[in-house]
């Protein structure tokens, strides 16, 4: 399994184009939309997706962070795995998180915002959406405790 962290909103006071009311995103509107569940892509192609966002969450500048899975089970995401992978030099292909939404104006004024996906990208519109971790390691170690004997190990599992 590979997963990995990012931000796909930029701090509320430096989110690029501000004046547009479409694009940007007041601290109200992060707070509300929940990424989990939400496909992650490539590049933004609807036939290229590659596995879904498991969690999401807002820092108090008003960021929104995700957790991504991606599916290994399919040669997208294989190539996805790889591209996230550091190469030899150090460097990633994808680095770039984007954000893709909805955005309805009704006649009485109210607006709403929806998720459509979250697309690994080389070069995202919001500029400071990166990814900062990644974890493409085959072995995922899982460790349980006993809430009576909490210091006691009960159960240690490598996949």
């Amino acid at each position: 399994m590979s997963y990995f962290v990012g931000n796909v909103l930029s701090p509320t006071e430096t989110q690029p184009e501000q004046h547009d009311k479409t694009f940007a995103f007041t601290r109200a509107e992060s707070r509300a939309m929940d990424l989990t569940g939400v496909p992650i892509r490539m590049e933004h192609d609807q036939h290229l997706e590659v596995g879904h966002v498991i969690r999401s969450w807002d820092q108090k500048d008003g960021s929104k962070w995700i957790m991504g899975k991606l599916k290994e089970d399919t040669l997208r995401g294989q190539f996805a795995r790889h591209a996230l992978a550091k190469s030899s030099k150090g460097t990633r292909y994808y680095t770039g998180l984007s954000l893709q939404h909805t955005h309805t104006q009704y006649a009485s004024g109210e607006t709403r915002k929806e998720p459509v996906e979250v697309s690994l990208c080389v070069d995202p519109r919001r500029d400071d959406c990166r990814i900062t971790f990644v974890d493409t390691s085959k072995k995922m170690h899982y460790k349980l405790y006993s809430d009576i004997f909490p210091k006691q190990k009960l159960y240690t599992r490598y996949i």
